[in-house]
């Protein structure tokens, strides 16, 4: 009896332990996802710039657009946003927005709601849900690089037993003292079964199927990884920072005598 009641106290002790590793787990990521958000709320500031360096490749590379290098710029003065990225130029003002494509010489002219100016200014998620969806769905963890500088990293849980498969692994470095984003990683793996019928599909739009496929676990499967890299270079969140701050008004020379701009044309108003 004695013997029984001490084996009786280790399993209600372990599971007590394992009980509170959980609850300690469940507050850790917690609040890693709340200095997570915090991170992310700069682009909340009134006042913000930055520019950035993109870069996508992929494994294996099947078209031109799967490894490119593009240059970008962004401001936010109080409600009115500036973006460049490439030939493509976007501004956000007096209620309307405007895109200058350089490359085709067009202006899209739109008005724009106080809904889409919420989803123009690209605030981060957060609350409750979200905050359950990245318990539920990502293995969460931070660290510390150096002095100056920590890593968020949000791994995709394995779905174990499922043929197809696609996860995604986010790394997030920002700056400790300031408490600002400095690179983000996103790769995304996609894994599914070699079919018949999908790789007949693929061939049939002249898709090199051989580079896809990879035997596992003596199973032919579709893989191709997918990656993004962001650098955000000169952050900064201070009203200075915004004084160059391009203007659609003076973006493009504009003919009274014609009630044209020059060389560019309207191909979308409103």
């Amino acid at each position: 009896m004695k013997r029984y009641k001490k084996y009786l106290l280790l399993v209600c002790l372990s599971g007590f332990i394992q009980h509170i590793s959980y609850a300690q787990r469940v507050s850790d990521t917690t609040a890693v996802i709340k200095d997570y958000n915090k991170l992310m709320a700069f682009i909340s500031q009134p006042y913000i710039h930055y520019t950035m360096l993109s870069r996508v490749a992929a494994d294996p590379v099947m078209l031109a657009e799967d490894t490119l290098t593009s240059t970008g710029e962004f401001y936010k003065n109080q409600n009115d946003i500036y973006y460049s990225g490439g030939q493509d130029e976007m501004y956000l003002e007096d209620s309307f927005k405007i895109q200058i494509n350089h490359e085709r010489k067009t202006i899209w002219i739109s008005k724009i709601d106080d809904a889409a100016k919420e989803k123009l200014s690209m605030l981060p998620l957060s609350g409750k849900k979200f905050s359950d969806m990245l318990r539920e769905e990502y293995t969460i963890s931070r660290s510390s690089l150096n002095d100056s500088t920590g890593q968020f990293s949000f791994d995709t849980k394995p779905v174990v037993g499922a043929a197809s498969q696609k996860t995604t692994n986010i790394t997030v470095v920002y700056l400790k003292k300031r408490y600002l984003i400095k690179e983000m990683d996103i790769e995304v793996r996609m894994q599914e079964p070699a079919a018949d019928a999908i790789v007949a599909a693929l061939k049939g739009e002249g898709v090199d199927v051989a580079k896809l496929t990879q035997t596992i676990d003596g199973k032919d499967y579709l893989v191709k990884k997918q990656r993004l890299e962001v650098n955000y270079n000169d952050l900064e969140v201070t009203k200075q920072s915004v004084s160059q701050m391009p203007s659609w008004k003076n973006a493009l020379e504009y003919d009274e005598s014609i009630g044209a701009y020059i060389g560019y044309a309207i191909t979308k108003m409103f």
